[in-house]
């Protein structure tokens, strides 16, 4: 089955009025996926948005200075607030409810949203982003089979949580077969094959004195990303000679290509 994160309840079982912080390790925690029911799901367009989604809610049920209270509901973003986003850093016992908790491994992801968002304008806020997008068949909702790492999951005015893994029928965007070696490209966009046999994925490489970084589904990333924390601009020329190659900006702000 696939693991979820979510805020769920206090150390009494209740929604409101516990102690701060994380007090039996269930208030914010992982769990196995169930049918809340979930009426819509959100998934982020970048492959590189949602994994940082994934890791800011992985860090957050491993805080135990993070506890579940709706009416203290926004104690746990306005301290990420103050430190980048920075979840691992948080270090004083606070709260927060399922849709604040979302709110802030979306932010630790890179895109904005308020922290004051709740489960019934939720969908509304992630979508103005522009970064995400909305899937409503049944097939999403009443499974895991399709969920994605990052995904996720509303049931409006109720309830929310992260998926941690895929599910069995998640295909990889590249086909898992002999591939090409060096750099190969698709109708998703470019992606490198270190052997006969794989291919680069969450992870950097330089290239030819270039830097690129490749996201869990192994294509090259381009524009404005988040990774592990840190933000990073790459080239999203089309066709361009440094397409997906990182930039850096002087101290004037002009972009040009970082090199090894």
């Amino acid at each position: 089955m696939v693991k979820i994160g979510q805020a769920s309840r206090d150390e009494r079982g209740k929604y409101s009025g516990g102690m701060a912080g994380d007090q039996d390790g269930k208030e914010v925690a992982v769990r196995g996926w169930y049918n809340r029911p979930w009426n819509k799901l959100l998934r982020a367009k970048k492959s590189t948005v949602a994994e940082n989604i994934a890791k800011a809610m992985e860090e957050a049920c491993a805080n135990n200075n993070i506890g579940y209270d709706q009416g203290q509901r926004t104690t746990l973003y306005k301290l990420c607030r103050a430190n980048k986003f920075n979840i691992k850093a948080i270090n004083e016992p606070c709260e927060t409810d399922c849709s604040a908790l979302v709110a802030v491994c979306v932010n630790a992801s890179g895109v904005y949203v308020s922290g004051n968002i709740y489960t019934g304008n939720e969908a509304a806020a992630l979508l103005a982003t522009g970064e995400f997008e909305l899937l409503t068949e049944q097939k999403y909702l009443v499974s895991d089979e399709y969920v994605k790492r990052g995904d996720i999951l509303l049931y409006e005015f109720h309830h929310t949580a992260v998926v941690l893994e895929n599910g069995s029928k998640v295909k990889t965007n590249i086909p898992l077969n002999k591939y090409v070696q060096g750099w190969n490209r698709d109708d998703r966009g470019w992606w490198y094959a270190d052997t006969g046999n794989s291919y680069i994925k969450s992870s950097w490489k330089t290239i030819n004195s270039h830097w690129y970084y490749f996201g869990e589904d192994g294509y090259a990333v381009t524009g404005l990303q988040v990774i592990d924390g840190k933000k990073y601009i790459f080239d999203n020329t089309i066709n361009g000679e440094f397409e997906c190659c990182m930039l850096k900006t002087d101290e004037n702000g002009a972009l040009s290509v970082a090199t090894a």
